[in-house]
Formats: structure tokens, sequence, C-alpha cells
């Protein structure tokens, strides 16, 4: 397989992707991910970003998994900074330990977030902060709008269709945002 079974290698593992990233609504069939053997400390199409911008991506089928000491989403293991996300999605099938999203692991630092027009129906996995969309939000303002999971969340704590746990006391807006996903 490829990359000694690893699969794709995340953008941003070594240093943080801090540009802009416009999928031109492209779709990604296929990823795959297996760094469940290894720490990368974020796990994603992007490992880790700061202060990106990133819209209009899709990503179909398959999988990512990480370690138990893993931040894992299908899109951002780790995000921090002012992001960002708009339009984008995902059918993956995501594994992880704390911390794992169907799109976003991890969410902290400095700065205003905007997530808006975000989607999941790939089945979530994580041991705790597992969330249909962000497995654990802390740090800075943030606003989740027009975004949904549909897919399976399962997890031992904290459990949530949007997100696992939000540690923002307060500084979150979410707006017109659902889950319709199992939580177990």
């Amino acid at each position: 397989t490829w990359n000694s079974g690893s699969g794709f290698i995340p953008i941003g593992y070594l240093s943080a992707f801090s540009g802009t990233f416009d999928g031109g609504t492209h779709t990604i069939t296929g990823l795959t991910i297996d760094l469940s053997k290894v720490h990368y400390g974020g796990v994603g199409l992007f490992g880790k970003t700061s202060g990106a911008s990133i819209r209009n991506v899709r990503l179909r089928g398959g999988s990512v998994k990480g370690s138990d000491s893993d931040l894992v989403g299908a899109l951002v293991g780790q995000l921090t900074g002012t992001t960002e996300l708009t339009n984008c999605s995902s059918s993956a099938t995501v594994t992880g330990g704390v911390k794992t999203g169907g799109l976003i692991g991890s969410v902290n630092g400095a700065g205003n977030k905007t997530f808006s027009n975000l989607h999941n129906s790939g089945a979530v996995t994580g041991t705790g902060d597992a969330g249909g969309l962000i497995g654990n939000m802390a740090g800075g303002q943030a606003s989740l709008l027009n975004s949904s999971n549909t897919g399976t969340v399962s997890g031992k704590k904290n459990v949530g269709g949007l997100m696992g746990i939000n540690d923002n006391s307060g500084n979150l807006t979410i707006n017109q945002s659902f889950n319709t996903g199992a939580l177990t």
C-alpha cells in the first residue's frame, strides 16, 4: 500500500498551514490516512493550520485514523488562530482518541473563527471529545453557521452531534445548524 500503509501524509504536519486553500468544489474521493501507530499531533487532510482560510473542499468516502494522543478530523486535525472554513463537507470515516471530529479534531488559540456551511455524514469514533463536526472547541471567538452532521458519533465521554465539548466559556455562537446522527 501507499506510503508503507500510512496513506496520505497531512498538509502542514511539520509546520502549520497558514495560507488560503480553495478546493473549487472539486471532490477528493477515497482519502486514506492511517497514522494510528505513530504520534503526529494533528491528523487530517490538513494536520495543523494557523490563521488559514479553507473553502470549497469535498471529501467523499475514505478513512482518517490517528493515534489515541492525536487530534483527528477528516479536514483539519488541529486548528489555531483566526480561521475561516466555508463550504466544506466529508463522508469519510474518522477514528481517533481524545479530540476527534468529523471535520475538525481540535480548535484552539486566540482569534476569531468562522465555520459556515460545513457538513459531515461520515461515522466518527473517539475515546472522548468526539463530535460530528468538531471534537473540542477552546479559545477565541467562534461562530458555527448553516452546518450539519448526519453521521454516527461514538465515544466514551463528551460526545456530541455538532461538537464533543465547548470549552469556550460562552464565546461560541451557533445558528441554523443541526444534528440527526446517532450518538453512542
